[in-house]
């Protein structure tokens, strides 16, 4: 029995891990594809809606994050959300969704940038916020290996569907976000979908009171302002380019983020794990070598990942000469990342385990409204180019934040080791991306970074020991 309370997380964890990592491949395989096999104008129209549809979460208002909140709960293992009551309340809201969008695509048309796309951002909000609670259910029952098929199910059945919508030529904006949605919806129902959720007669009068919407939201609302104002941090010049370019311009910038994939995922990967450590450590009182550890963890993983610009550098310059635009956009993305990384990995679910989220979200939006309303006119008046330098310099501000609240809260988040290897390798990178080709940047980077890596793991080492499990 102690083997198992012991291989059972490291189990979960690998596995979770490895359908990460084989989903950003599938996702990078199905991006690369539609880049090289389908229009400029068709490709900048479908990244807006993926753009849109990754804010569509916001439409439950924070229903979903309240079902986590409680089906997760000890306290209330008693008295639950029905699944079937929850779905039905989804389905029932987002109907309202849905034909707003309906009615912006038939009535102004000019503002889409396809035909129905505020209808289909609509289908997908509901098709998704579903999915969200059904995963919500999944990771407090922990059916983690249920996870791990979804999440590789659903790009997979995308990027199928995406093949033969290019084999019949006809992978248009519109008909990649009906099998955006409906690969969402398949992976949703065959993999997601538990029988004894639906059998079971759960359907009592408790537990429907428990599932009502104003309580579920009032839960789950502060969760979910969190949740999405770090997206918004990290989508606010996306969000502007949108507005200010044509379907073209603005497929260079979505491909030049796209690019950060791999980044991006360990980002999201990372901060699944990092809340209930850190949560765990507060109790400990150890939150602060935590902490540390945790940030010069971020930035070790950062200063190997970041090499990942040259290898998908080569494969645009030679498969994809239509994005080359999108080169020098990327090396700020991949710069700014780890200070993303940061925000969001550490400095985020740190503020939750001290219960300081509330100061942070302040400061947070103030820099989320200024930085938009920068884009903008960073966008209008000058370039891409300036528009992502304006990302690098918001994400920086956010990191320094965050440093700033935690600083308050008596932990330390930053140390000289952290900001030289910053610095170091933030520079070698520019410098071997500006001037060498992809081979001979990606060997110039390696060689000037492997004599910090090796200070700095050392470092790292004692910290690990201090901070302790």
């Amino acid at each position: 029995m102690k083997e198992n309370a012991v291989t059972k997380p490291v189990r979960d964890t690998f596995l979770l891990s490895l359908s990460t990592a084989l989903a950003t491949v599938i996702q990078a395989l199905a991006t690369f594809g539609l880049t090289k096999l389908i229009t400029t104008e068709d490709f900048g129209a479908w990244r807006e809606f993926v753009l849109a549809a990754g804010f569509t979460g916001v439409l439950h208002a924070g229903y979903a994050d309240g079902l986590q909140v409680v089906w997760c709960s000890p306290k209330s293992a008693s008295v639950q959300p029905d699944v079937r009551v929850a779905l039905t309340t989804l389905l029932a809201t987002h109907l309202l969704w849905i034909s707003i969008g309906l009615a912006i695509s038939l009535t102004l048309p000019n503002l889409e940038s396809f035909p129905f796309f505020f209808a289909a951002v609509g289908l997908y909000a509901f098709i998704w916020n579903a999915s969200t609670a059904l995963q919500f259910r999944a990771q407090c029952r922990e059916r983690f290996a249920r996870l791990s098929a979804f999440s590789i199910a659903y790009p997979t059945i995308f990027l199928v569907s995406a093949g033969f919508l290019v084999a019949a030529r006809s992978a248009t904006a519109l008909h990649l976000a009906i099998a955006y949605c409906l690969a969402a919806a398949i992976a949703t129902i065959f993999v997601l979908v538990d029988p004894q959720d639906f059998s079971s007669e759960t359907g009592t009068e408790s537990s429907r009171r428990s599932a009502r919407l104003g309580n579920l939201i009032r839960i789950g609302a502060p969760i979910l302002s969190l949740n999405y104002t770090s997206l918004g941090m990290v989508n606010f010049d996306k969000a502007a380019a949108a507005i200010l370019f044509p379907a073209s311009p603005f497929a260079i910038y979505a491909f030049a983020s796209v690019l950060v994939a791999l980044i991006n995922s360990v980002i999201a990967g990372g901060s699944r794990v990092l809340l209930p450590a850190f949560a765990r450590h507060a109790s400990r009182g150890t939150l602060d070598p935590a902490v540390m550890t945790s940030t010069r963890a971020v930035v070790l993983l950062w200063s190997v990942a970041v090499a990942t610009y040259f290898p998908a550098i080569a494969i645009v310059a030679r498969f994809l000469p239509r994005y080359t635009a999108a080169v020098e956009l990327s090396r700020l993305f991949f710069l700014s990342s780890v200070f993303l990384a940061l925000a969001q990995m550490v400095h985020v679910n740190a503020c939750r385990a001290l219960h300081v989220e509330r100061s942070y979200l302040r400061r947070t939006w103030v820099l989320l409204f200024l930085g938009f309303v920068a884009a903008l006119a960073v966008g209008h008046w000058l370039s891409m180019e300036a528009l992502a330098a304006l990302s690098l310099v918001v994400s920086i501000i956010w990191s320094l934040i965050g440093i700033a609240v935690l600083t308050e809260a008596g932990i330390q988040a930053h140390d000289p080791v952290t900001l030289l290897t910053v610095v170091w390798c933030g520079t070698c990178f520019i410098a071997a991306a500006s001037l060498l080709s992809p081979l001979g940047g990606a060997v110039l980077y390696l060689l000037a970074s492997a004599p910090l890596w090796t200070l700095w793991w050392r470092r790292y080492r004692d910290t690990a020991v201090a901070s302790g499990p």
